[in-house]
């Protein structure tokens, strides 16, 4: 049985986890590789993140979810 994400519902930490790696500029494929899951675990999760947050792509999820207080960014780093 699967359980479908509803729009509204907060992200859980394994979703807050990879939107901030993905907002700390990491790829889906590195983002899987640090976790030790497979490319498509992080393909699901993104998209089930973007559900929830009823966000058109990726870095629309990442304002959002830093906008409902649910991923805190840190400071931009310069690049060095």
């Amino acid at each position: 049985m699967t359980v479908r994400a509803h729009p509204d519902d907060p992200l859980n930490p394994d979703e807050v986890n990879v939107l901030a790696l993905l907002a700390d500029g990491q790829s889906i494929a590195e983002i899987a590789a640090e976790l030790g899951i497979g490319y498509d675990a992080v393909s699901s999760r993104l998209s089930c993140i973007r559900r929830k947050l009823r966000a058109r792509h990726n870095p629309h999820a990442i304002v959002r979810a830093h906008r409902t207080g649910q991923l805190h960014l840190g400071p931009v780093r310069s690049a060095a």
